[in-house]
């Protein structure tokens, strides 16, 4: 199975990693893992406005990972407009658009994301 992570669950992986289970860390070391466009401008926007602090290598770390990068395409965006309103956060309902039309596994520890139809989390 491949995943999709949200964007705390990267930020974990990159400096907290004991915070995701370690079934998960060694799923993730064997498995496609993609990272979202969406979460990669969210971590920037929160950070340029003072409420993120990411490390100054933040993406060279993130490159070393060497996880796939998923990017924002129109088919995403027609599933996003199928994603119900129980979710505020735009970042978070794009991707959970990503991951029902890609078909991955969404890990998060977001107890919200799990009441979505058609969408898988693991933690």
């Amino acid at each position: 199975m491949e995943y999709l992570l949200d964007t705390h669950a990267l930020l974990y992986l990159l400096g907290s990693p004991d915070k995701i289970s370690r079934p998960i860390r060694d799923e993730l070391e064997a498995q496609p893992v993609y990272v979202s466009v969406a979460s990669l401008w969210e971590i920037a926007i929160k950070s340029v406005l003072g409420k993120l602090k990411i490390p100054s290598d933040f993406f060279e770390r993130l490159d070393q990972l060497q996880f796939d990068e998923l990017a924002i395409t129109s088919d995403h965006t027609r599933e996003l407009m199928n994603v119900e309103p129980i979710h505020n956060d735009p970042f978070d309902r794009m991707l959970i658009a990503q991951a029902r039309h890609e078909q991955l596994l969404l890990v998060t520890n977001d107890h919200q994301i799990a009441k979505y139809s058609r969408i898988k989390v693991v933690w």
